[in-house]
């Protein structure tokens, strides 16, 4: 194996390995101290933990594997190798399936346990059983929050839709590969973890709070699927969508027609509407249906109170699993596939970088799974921790990657009419699903949570404190005092409908399966009919020379009182839940979801941006997606390159170009030209002029200090553009319309009346707010780092921007030994090599491409991967951040892909596993 674009630094290097030791020692000293201060009987006492036997010294050869290790079980049908390459990668080789699955839960739980372990709780419900009461300062372990997180996914269901899946696991039988492969990786995590106790190899987690791993089910496997599921659909963009239409929607209406032109409708455009400068990702859609009603929009008034406070709960649990949500939605991945007439081989090549959040341990876990008997396989690449399927990849044939499909249509929330016990729909008092959930918190009371659910999903806002409760249903409101039932007890509390909490017919399992062994077009669609879990943009391509883009997935379809109209209805706002709202009542039909395949343009590229324009689909896929400057830089980038090779790709993978600072500096310029300018204002123009004018314009360069000054100067000028208003209307500042509707104004109309600041006597014009905009940047920086002329350094975008995985470690580096441990790094939220910046001064990336890969299809035993960090799940590993070098200069490795144990190199082994009876 070797490695492209780099010189190999050796794996033990020694002043590498001396302050990565040192590091991690002193890491763990202070996590000593501050986790035994108070409470003794939680945290393992001080001096057992430094104890020669039993302690933290047990954990010096942590994820370092013995350079050939055995391992008998009697329930193996075969032998097993695996192979551990240079970067820790385990390639399994094995002649039965079975075998192939109990080999890769043992690998992946020596690498990966405590991860595997915590994501399992934090689905589960179950983290507080591990974290203990005392919070350690400054790293939110607050255990009134982790409990607080606990509930939530206890409501939420995580473990319920978990259960479904076993449940039709188990329906297939015990000879199907679902059950075999679920019940054989279990086994395999089983078996490394006795043998992981018996050879005091548990990872130092474990040992620092004092528990041990418990044996996994096929339950644990599930709800890690359904955790996955959740990061790839959450949204509250109804709630915010809701509170802006009572809000700001109010306000306008009540403006005497100034915003006529530029309505909530202009600002937020349902599904038939469109934003300013939209690129689809599906350019031509093929699928049979096109055209249908016209969309009629229909505002509601809800409860605010009570949105406010479910928002909130969601908002904290997602802050608290470190998800990069804006308005409630995860901006995540680019992938993009060219055919043969854009190559240089003139077969496809394809692209992918799923964009979550970067941390230690890696958020993926890497393998490559061969089975060469009756059951064959071969597939490469990248799955959660704790998952037995290859969710992006390639094999032999074929390669895919996932983009989140971006839209808001995975979640609805219905305000419910309720009493204690029931709830009021169609006209009938109905009883909920009432549980009791015992939430089970170390080193304080067990906490009794009741769990109530109507038809639509759980009542989530009985998270909140109870309060006075006002109803804001305006035409939709319901007549209380007309409902039979105790008056006293009628409430009105909202509910939640979720994608994955929807039992179907459908398997993850088995659509991962046949896409991991697909080795044509035809079986890849076949499998993707199988797709259970919140939509995703899928990009394809395979040795035959097709190309697609594929929308799989459940896309709910919804009525409203008997009113079937698969594209009228959108669930874009919170409904009333008493049946007179809009209602579930399926999904569009697999062969109805739109799709591309083998599209005139010659290659596709998804982003997360709108997915389809809604005149050329009859059915509602959603209302919101992620500003789209990264699909239309990276369409930009294909669409005008020929004779395009992998290099090309990388390049474009590394493309750090900010479309959106193309598109608004220039009038930025303009502006700044009308006025006489002086001190950090006039260096800063300059600034900005030579970044205009230079070659590399509006690249997000680490070393400039242009950058800096027009990532803050954006966030000024949408508070500059919208917060009057806003204020004016009670909304939220911060909850603003899309960035390409800003853009809009900017290009095309600077006297729209957004821009007018309703607290001034005059009325202003866009050139006025964009000159205000960047004088208050420019104070606001001088202000935090210093001025301009006296310590420009500061102003660099590399010093305002680090990437710094999120980690035990590297929070222990920043928030308590006061260490500045990020690395400067290029790019922002909008280029596509994705980097969104976090807080302020300096800013931490923590979010960005958690895994890369570039197929060539012409060459399919040379692919191109990277992960961000490593693969290994131990810091003392050499394999805990030995991809990081690569990553962050835009380097990448070639896995090797041998289809037997006699075409890996020696030379690529760096251990070895043997598994037989």
């Amino acid at each position: 194996m070797n490695a492209m674009t780099r010189t190999r630094k050796p794996l033990k290097d020694r002043r590498k390995w001396i302050m990565q030791q040192s590091i991690a020692a002193g890491t763990v000293t202070c996590l000593i101290v501050l986790l035994s201060m108070p409470l003794f009987g939680i945290i393992h006492p001080l001096g057992g933990l430094l104890q020669p036997r039993g302690g933290i010294f047990d954990h010096a050869d942590d994820g370092i594997h013995p350079k050939h290790e055995r391992v008998r079980d009697a329930s193996l049908s075969g032998e097993v190798t695996v192979y551990r390459d240079e970067f820790g990668v385990p390639h399994v080789f094995a002649e039965y399936l079975d075998d192939m699955y109990f080999a890769e839960g043992y690998v992946m739980a020596l690498d990966r346990l405590w991860e595997m372990d915590i994501l399992r709780r934090l689905a589960s419900g179950r983290l507080a059983e591990v974290i203990p009461a005392p919070s350690v300062p400054g790293l939110s372990l607050d255990p009134q929050i982790v409990a607080m997180v606990d509930q939530y996914f206890r409501m939420y269901g995580l473990a319920d839709a978990g259960q479904d899946l076993i449940d039709k696991v188990e329906a297939l039988g015990t000879s199907s590969i679902e059950y075999r492969m679920a019940t054989r990786f279990i086994d395999g995590i089983n078996k490394a973890i006795k043998v992981m106790k018996k050879t005091n190899r548990i990872p130092l987690e474990f040992t620092l709070l004092n528990y041990e791993p418990a044996r996994w089910e096929k339950i644990d496997v599930a709800v890690v699927g359904m955790l996955i599921s959740y990061m790839l659909s959450l949204s509250t963009v109804d709630l915010t969508h809701t509170m802006l239409a009572e809000t700001v929607g109010s306000y306008i209406e009540s403006a005497g027609g100034k915003y006529d032109d530029a309505g909530f409708s202009a600002l937020f455009p349902e599904t038939n509407g469109s934003l300013p400068y939209e690129c689809p990702i599906i350019p031509d859609n093929d699928t049979i249906f096109k055209g249908g009603t016209p969309r009629h929009s229909s505002r509601r008034g809800e409860m605010l109170s009570t949105i406010t406070m479910v928002k909130q709960i969601m908002d904290a649990v997602a802050e608290f699993m470190g998800l990069p949500v804006r308005d409630g939605v995860v901006p995540a991945s680019n992938n993009w596939v060219v055919d043969g007439n854009k190559t240089q081989n003139g077969l496809p090549i394809l692209c992918g970088d799923p964009h979550l959040i970067i941390m230690q341990p890696a958020i993926f876990y890497e393998i490559h799974l061969c089975c060469q008997g009756p059951e064959p396989m071969n597939v490469h690449g990248v799955t959660f921790p704790g998952l037995p399927v290859i969710l992006i990849g390639f094999n032999d044939k074929v390669a895919w990657s996932l983009t989140s499909f971006g839209s808001d249509a995975s979640v609805d929330y219905y305000l419910e009419t309720n009493n204690d016990t029931h709830y009021f729909f169609n006209g009938s008092w109905i009883p909920m699903n009432i549980t009791q959930e015992t939430i089970r918190v170390r080193g304080a009371p067990d906490i009794t949570l009741q769990v109530r659910k109507t038809h639509h999903g759980p009542i989530i806002s009985d998270l909140g404190q109870a309060g006075e409760l006002s109803s804001l249903l305006g035409d939709q409101s319901i007549d209380l005092h007309g409902i039979e039932g105790d008056q006293d007890t009628i409430q009105e509390n909202m509910s939640m409908s979720w994608i994955t909490a929807k039992n179907t017919d459908k398997n993850v399992l088995t659509c991962m399966y046949k896409l991991n062994i697909a080795k044509n077009l035809s079986m890849f669609i076949e499998g993707l009919s199988d797709w259970a879990t919140p939509p995703q943009n899928l990009a394809y391509g395979d040795v035959d020379g097709n190309i697609a883009m594929f929308l799989p997935g459940l896309h709910p379809v919804r009525a409203k009182e008997g009113d079937y109209d698969p594209k009228k209805y959108t669930g874009s706002f919170v409904q009333p839940g008493n049946g007179s709202g809009e209602e579930w009542v399926g999904f569009i039909p697999y062969d109805h979801v739109p799709r591309s395949i083998n599209p005139n343009q010659s290659y596709l590229v998804s982003a997360n941006q709108r997915s389809i324009l809604a005149e050329d689909y009859n059915y509602s896929v959603g209302r919101q997606w992620t500003e789209n400057y990264r699909g239309r830089r990276i369409n930009d980038l294909v669409n005008h390159t020929q004779n395009i090779t992998m290099e090309t790709m990388i390049a474009f993978q590394a493309d750090i170009h900010d479309l959106a600072a193309e598109r608004f500096v220039p009038t930025l310029l303009d502006a700044l030209s009308l006025e006489t300018l002086s001190g950090d204002y006039q260096l800063a123009f300059q600034e900005m002029m030579e970044w205009n004018g230079s070659l590399f314009a509006y690249e997000m360069r680490k070393e400039w200090i242009s950058p800096t000054i027009f990532e803050y100067f954006l966030r000024f000028l949408e508070a500059e553009t919208w917060d009057d208003e806003w204020q004016a209307a009670g909304a939220s500042n911060g909850s603003y319309p899309s960035l390409q509707y800003l853009e809009y104004m900017v290009r095309e109309n600077l006297t729209s009346p957004w821009f007018d600041d309703i607290s001034t006597g005059g009325t202003e014009d866009g050139y006025e707010i964009i000159v205000r905009a960047f004088k208050k940047t420019i104070d606001y920086i001088s202000l935090n780092i210093g001025n301009l002329t006296d310590t420009a350094a500061s102003w660099k975008w590399g010093n305002q921007h680090k990437l710094m995985p999120a980690s035990l470690l590297n929070a222990i580096d920043l928030l308590l030994l006061g260490n500045d441990v990020g690395i400067p790094y290029d790019g922002s939220g909008r280029c596509p090599d994705n980097a969104p910046v976090f807080g302020e001064f300096p800013g931490i990336v923590a979010g960005g491409p958690s895994w890369r890969q570039i197929v060539d299809f012409s060459d399919m035993e040379n692919p191109m991967t990277v992960l961000p960090m490593g693969n290994s799940g131990s810091m003392f590993s050499t394999h805990w951040d030995d991809q990081l070098y690569l990553f962050v200069n835009n380097q990448y490795k070639k896995p090797c892909r041998a289809n037997n144990t006699s075409n890996f190199l020696a030379a690529d082994v760096e251990s070895r596993v043997t598994f037989s009876t």
